[in-house]
């Protein structure tokens, strides 16, 4: 049997608790890829895709093709989800004034 909680506001004001709501957004379909800038620019002013590197080399291209300009910028995630990983994209984030991120790959560069 599960124990209900009883929290009030309090509980959150208090920093007892942290709270994050994962994913703000999810779009999938056939021509979700293909409809990409358009959908970026639907969500915020500048998209950052941060991609695996197979995403990067073997499937992004085949989308951008010579339309390099319309895309969000691609930034290849190096394949740990650690501190030191975290710290190098929330920079890039911040210095591009990134507001809408795309996660392209497999688990750890969703994570």
């Amino acid at each position: 049997m599960k124990k209900k909680m009883n929290l009030t506001p309090g509980h959150l004001s208090a920093g007892m608790l942290n709270k994050a709501v994962f994913p703000g957004k999810y779009i999938q379909g056939e021509r979700a890829l293909a409809e990409l800038p358009a959908l970026v620019e639907l969500l915020g002013k500048k998209g950052l895709i941060l991609a695996s590197p197979t995403s990067k080399n073997k499937i992004l291209p085949a989308y951008i093709g010579s339309s390099q300009s319309e895309w969000p910028d691609i930034e290849v995630f190096n394949g740990e989800c650690c501190e030191s990983e975290i710290k190098r994209v929330s920079a890039i984030i911040k210095t591009s004034h990134t507001d809408v991120l795309i996660g392209m790959g497999g688990g750890k560069t969703i994570d």
